[in-house]
């Protein structure tokens, strides 16, 4: 059997297992589909993926993405959901974060409309003077013209850093958002969780399939910048909520969302499929 594993409905990473397929008559014939940085990364029409999930299994790491695939078409039974993992020996915990300033926000991800900052931005306002709020990553150039118009207190635009720098940011941090529009999954999300923080992101995340609403973390609805900002304000101004839910983020990582852990479920489905 075949399994394809995607992120995205529209633009996704392959792998082919024990055999290989011909593909290219799927391809939309117009532009380049390759992605530079992935080598078999592919974009398909949705005929394609019909074709394709409809005779093989589709993995993919969320319910969101999931749906999406069921939205065109594809058989539930054809779908097999293996959320990813984290590197538990490189995201973990500070021994203690700094308690002698605001409450610091962090976002990681590209800067722009997609991740949802400009109305993290919004939501930020009625915080500013009780909290911090840093921005961490590479600024979508669309978006850059409006990021400076509408830059206010206490937002810090770090700008990107290198992946080994991630653990010790998120150490320093207090609350971890993340308000995307749309996203597949949101590997900084479980960065985040290792690292202790409760999480505030959107219904549209993948990586939400791990939280609990007021349990490690709060969900809302993305584009509401009412309920970001109310989220944000709970978690600001309790500092036991805060350390509980980061500790229930934590743990919830840590009972089943390693590498390992991924690696097991993928094996286990693959001897399935063999069977």
């Amino acid at each position: 059997s075949l399994l394809i594993d995607i992120d995205k409905p529209n633009h996704y990473k392959r792998e082919l297992f024990w055999e290989k397929i011909t593909v290219e008559d799927l391809l939309y014939q117009s532009g380049d589909y390759h992605d530079k940085k992935n080598q078999g990364s592919l974009i398909l029409s949705p005929d394609a993926f019909y074709i394709l999930a409809s005779k093989e299994y589709v993995s993919v790491p969320s319910k969101y993405a999931a749906q999406t695939f069921v939205d065109l078409g594809i058989p539930k039974n054809k779908i097999f959901i293996n959320r990813y993992g984290v590197n538990l020996g490189l995201f973990y915990p500070p021994t203690k974060r700094p308690g002698d300033r605001k409450p610091r926000i962090i976002f990681v991800g590209g800067v722009g409309i997609r991740k949802g900052v400009p109305w993290l931005i919004e939501a930020f306002k009625s915080l500013s003077s009780k909290a911090e709020l840093h921005l961490i990553g590479p600024i979508s150039p669309d978006y850059e013209p409006i990021l400076r118009v509408t830059v206010g207190k206490g937002i810090h635009v770090r700008g990107a850093l290198p992946s080994n720098q991630l653990a010790a940011e998120y150490g320093r941090g207090d609350i971890f958002c993340l308000p995307s529009l749309e996203e597949g999954y949101g590997m900084v999300i479980l960065q985040a969780m290792a690292c202790g923080l409760p999480v505030v992101t959107t219904h549209v995340v993948g990586a939400a399939d791990l939280l609990e609403h007021g349990y490690n973390g709060f969900i809302v609805a993305s584009g509401d910048r009412t309920a970001l900002g109310d989220a944000l304000l709970h978690l600001v101004d309790d500092t036991h909520l805060r350390q509980s839910m980061g500790a229930r983020a934590l743990a919830t990582v840590q009972s089943r969302q390693s590498w390992d852990d991924y690696i097991h479920r993928s094996v286990a489905f693959y001897k399935k499929l063999l069977a």
